[in-house]
């Protein structure tokens, strides 16, 4: 699947009218493969058709749009949203309709027109702005996407729903919501990253006849998981092995009142095949562990009067650090001034590879610069309240911006950040950019990304690289997901509960 940036998707078209196929010859693909996607999914012939359309070339590929929908047999009519197309192909385009006598209304001078048709309409074609699209829109586009959002009518959207940033995702106010969007030649992070996401509907992406060669120079930067490239990841575990084949994960974890986070942790690690994993937690609450985590072994450690590990446990960690081949910590370790400076002793001393998640990210906060001196590769593991509260600034606005910021934040301090979400995102430090679309709302528990952290880490144990683990992690914990909601419903399933479907898909490609 090929995920391109708007300048990668200029830069393809330039290449392919190099090779000989016209701009002229693009757009009037581009509208064909739109009106096939609409005919595979609805009968057009005598149906109401209206198509918004801008002055640019996502206009042009309206027009084409109108003039295949009415050759079909669609009562068709064009709104022209800013006035008369301004580009040679699209001036092209609309003269082809006029001569088939489908009228052509402008937004403002025939309103009471429209208002009307709206009344009557089946399918509505959106084909204002496509990946060029930045910032706001503006009056006459926002007032049209309103009346694309409150009509009753299946809503196509072209390349993108008008109002979004192909880049980002960004969504302008009262951007369009489309039941169908067709990308074209490629997806775009738009397609990928919510909120935006939830604007296209379904998506699929149309061939419109550039050649395969003149994508190849593309430096392409934004993938999305697929599960064959992460069983590529996973190796086949050795016939001649021992629990020390599989690595030894210090997980770091648990506080008084916080316990299930350690436990689930430790699962998560453990289904993922790690040969050992030693829990080190507050020595008050080791008890509750040993009686449910019967193959775990247990680091008892120092706590302090709140019932979380106190600094003085950093002598013994750093003995049993020495000895694994992966460390986490965080999960429901608590967040205050010892488990802080915990936190920095491991990330300033870990000579194997690191996860933080949870309170581990909170104490981050306190000192963020601290992950300049890590000694081994470290993946961060936030949900978007502890993303925010390490940039310092509100969950709203990293919501607006999350590609951008992600990036530039793993890039910056050498991580591998793995940002939770629907669609979550994970970015590495050479600035790439991974989306996986597993997982569903039944998700949204507590628990889930204690899980995560322990499969990532797991994965990590076993010498899977730190960004491959990420991918393995968050695809087979959202896949595993799928699977439990599907036999137990979204809101019923518990977290805990998608373990046993993990070992199915372990099972079905023979590791």
């Amino acid at each position: 699947m090929r995920i391109v940036t708007s300048d990668q998707m200029k830069q393809i078209e330039k290449a392919a009218a190099l090779s000989g196929l016209s701009y002229y010859d693009m757009m009037e693909n581009a509208g064909a493969a739109a009106v096939q996607s609409i005919l595979r999914k609805i009968n057009t012939n005598q149906k109401r058709i209206l198509v918004y359309t801008g002055k640019g070339n996502n206009g042009g590929d309206g027009f084409v749009a109108a003039r295949l929908l009415c050759n079909a047999g669609a009562n068709v009519k064009v709104i022209l949203v800013d006035g008369e197309p301004r580009t040679e192909d699209a001036i092209t385009n609309i003269n082809l309709v006029r001569t088939l006598n489908i009228e052509v209304f402008d937004l403002i001078k025939d309103i009471d027109k429209i208002t009307v048709l709206l009344q009557n309409v089946d399918i509505i074609v959106d084909a204002i702005y496509g990946t060029g699209f930045l910032g706001e829109l503006r009056q006459n586009a926002k007032q049209a996407a309103q009346q694309i959002n409150t009509a009753i009518a299946a809503v196509f959207a072209l390349d993108l729903p008008s109002g979004i940033n192909a880049d980002n995702g960004e969504l302008s106010e009262d951007a369009v919501f489309a039941d169908f969007t067709i990308a074209f030649d490629s997806l775009k992070p738009a397609h990928f990253v919510y909120p935006a996401a939830e604007h296209c509907g379904v998506i699929e992406c149309a061939d419109i006849g550039i050649a395969p060669q003149c994508h190849d120079y593309i430096d392409l930067s934004f993938y999305h998981i697929t599960e064959e490239q992460v069983f590529t990841n996973i190796p086949q575990r050795p016939v001649n092995s021992n629990k020390g084949s599989f690595g030894k994960l210090l997980n770091i974890s648990s506080s008084f009142g916080m316990t299930g986070a350690g436990r689930l942790s430790v699962l998560g690690a453990q289904r993922v095949g790690t040969g050992l994993v030693t829990l080190a937690a507050p020595r008050s609450v080791i008890a509750i562990h040993a009686a449910a985590l019967t193959e775990a072994v247990f680091l008892p450690l120092s706590e302090n009067d709140k019932g979380s590990i106190s600094k003085e446990a950093i002598p013994q960690i750093a003995d049993k650090l020495k000895e694994a081949s992966a460390c986490l910590i965080g999960c429901g370790i608590s967040n205050n001034e010892d488990t802080a400076a915990v936190t920095e002793f491991i990330i300033k001393n870990a000579k194997c590879p690191l996860l933080i998640d949870a309170d581990g990210i909170n104490a981050l906060c306190r000192n963020i610069n601290v992950l300049y001196e890590a000694k081994a590769p470290v993946v961060l593991t936030p949900h978007p309240a502890e993303m925010a509260r390490l940039l310092g600034i509100s969950t709203a606005q990293l919501l607006v911006r999350k590609v951008e910021l992600g990036r530039e934040f793993a890039v910056k301090y050498r991580v591998v950040l793995v940002l939770k979400g629907a669609n979550t995102l994970i970015f590495t430090p050479e600035g790439t950019t991974l989306v996986n679309t597993t997982g569903n709302s039944g998700l949204a528990k507590g628990g889930s990304g204690d899980i995560l952290a322990g499969m990532i880490a797991g994965f990590m144990a076993q010498g899977i690289p730190a960004e491959q683990s990420a991918e393995c992690g968050v695809y087979l914990h959202g896949k595993a997901a799928d699977l439990c909601a599907a036999r137990l419903s979204k809101t019923s399933m518990m977290p805990s509960e998608l373990l046993e479907d993990l070992c199915i898909l372990f099972l079905e490609h023979g590791r």
